[in-house]
């Protein structure tokens, strides 16, 4: 699902316009963002958990001409469902 599709979803279901729909969902997804930047997770609960992990740097290979290059550290963003999400995304 796209974010139009929830929009165009949150519209059904609760009746409003599309702008509003869009200023809740802009606002949701800043405060999402806003808990990773200052706490390093955002967890929504019955959802799941937004975190920051730092991975180590590596050596890594090219695939078009096999040389071997050097993946500096990074920071990525790891998301883990919480166990109802999965449950029910999984038919448990």
């Amino acid at each position: 699902m796209e974010k139009i599709q929830l929009k165009k979803y949150v519209m059904k279901q609760t009746g409003i316009t599309s702008h509003e729909a869009s200023i809740i969902l802009n606002v949701i997804f800043d405060g999402i963002v806003q808990g990773i930047v200052q706490d390093g997770k955002s967890t929504i609960t019955n959802f799941g958990t937004f975190r920051t992990k730092k991975v180590k740097g590596r050596n890594a290979r090219n695939p078009r001409n096999g040389d071997i290059v050097y993946v500096p550290d990074r920071t990525v963003i790891r998301f883990k469902p919480a166990k109802k999400f999965k449950d029910f995304v999984l038919g448990i």
